[in-house]
């Protein structure tokens, strides 16, 4: 049984006691058009299943940024500054 998206392959699955079955994660938000396909057998035709709908929507992010009001100088231990203090005006 081969499972599509439109005309893209979403993958295979062996057909067990008349039933496969498939599982997907879409990356992209939008409208997928899915069906299944039976490729047929000595004994069973090719068979096409009836396109279904799936709409994926878009995720929704959130971010944050956050900032000291009275910011303090820092500098790597055994680094030498000069002239830091007039460098730095909001220091304390």
């Amino acid at each position: 049984m081969t499972f599509l998206d439109g005309t893209t392959t979403l993958g295979t699955r062996t057909v067990s006691v008349g039933n496969a079955t498939f599982a997907e994660t879409f990356t992209t938000a939008g409208s997928h058009s899915l069906t299944a396909v039976y490729g047929g057998d000595a004994n069973n035709a090719t068979s096409t299943s009836t396109a279904q709908s799936e709409t994926v929507n878009a995720g929704t992010t959130t971010t944050a940024l956050a900032s000291a009001t009275n910011p303090t100088r820092s500098r790597m231990p055994g680094a030498s500054c000069r002239r830091c203090d007039r460098e730095w005006s909001n220091s304390s």
